[in-house]
């Protein structure tokens, strides 16, 4: 049974509901028989979340520790809001018909006055499943980069890892401008009571959040990166500079002989 108090067992309180939420969101979306195209690629999107989810069971203990308590404070924080925005769309769903049908003016509507909320929800998606996926990636890295044998296979290695991450990062920054631009303009709108409860705001704002969470995941695993690259080389470095000499079973006071074969690895002074 996992600690109680382990780094692992409260991501797993975070990844557990999240996980059955989405499940139950992608039975309810393969239960419309009809569903409109926008809603098909959202079932896509969270089909890969819920794999990306699944992969975090597989980061041990130690891994997590090596990553960082920011990190792990980050990721579960963009999990969290990814699942508070798949909660309040599958609760929308719970609004259409029971027999799995959706009449033409319902799909009309949901296929354009919800586009623009399921299209952001699909970007919301991405955004989770590519920070997850950076997380479990950088979380094998130092045991990869330890069996590593030489330096052209760490300096690979770490330029894919860092690429990656990069790419995400650049993303998300370009995500992030959208939201802004998006509050910016809605925010005049939020003060009139006509307005639809501000729900496209709300879902943006949560976004923001989780956005500014991925971000600093990102940034957060660039310099783990850099540190495990560092410890590795150190590492190497002192492996090469460590040798031993031993004469049978006397390995103290004064030695005399000949040595017939090549020395090798040596160090003196010591037992």
């Amino acid at each position: 049974m996992a600690d109680p108090l382990s780094i692992t067992a409260s991501v797993f309180g975070i990844v557990g509901p999240a996980l059955h939420g989405i499940r139950i969101l992608i039975k309810d979306i393969k239960y419309i028989k009809n569903a409109p195209e926008t809603l098909r690629n959202l079932l896509t999107g969270l089909q890969v979340v819920e794999k990306a989810l699944e992969s975090i069971k597989d980061i041990e203990e130690e891994q997590w520790k090596s990553l960082g308590k920011a990190t792990v404070g980050f990721v579960t924080t963009t999990i969290t809001k990814t699942y508070e925005t798949c909660e309040e769309f599958k609760n929308d769903l719970e609004k259409w018909p029971a027999d799995g049908k959706i009449s033409l003016w319902d799909k009309g509507t949901l296929g354009f006055w919800k586009k623009g909320d399921m299209e952001d929800m699909s970007k919301q998606l991405h955004t989770c499943q590519s920070t997850i996926t950076s997380v479990t990636s950088t979380a094998t890295l130092h045991s990869s980069l330890k069996n590593a044998q030489t330096t052209k296979e760490i300096g690979r290695m770490v330029s894919t890892s860092q690429g990656n991450i990069n790419t995400s990062l650049t993303t998300v920054d370009q995500r992030l401008a959208e939201i802004e631009r998006h509050l910016k303009e809605h925010r005049p709108a939020e003060a009139s009571p006509k307005q639809g409860a501000g729900s496209v705001s709300v879902q943006a704002s949560r976004e923001r959040e989780e956005l500014e969470a991925a971000r600093q995941v990102l940034k957060c695993l660039l310099a783990q990166i850099q540190k495990v690259v560092d410890e590795t080389k150190k590492n190497k470095a002192d492996d090469r500079d460590s040798y031993n000499i031993s004469f049978g079973h006397k390995n103290a006071g004064m030695q005399l002989g000949v040595n017939e074969g090549t020395i090798s690895r040596f160090r003196f002074g010591g037992t």
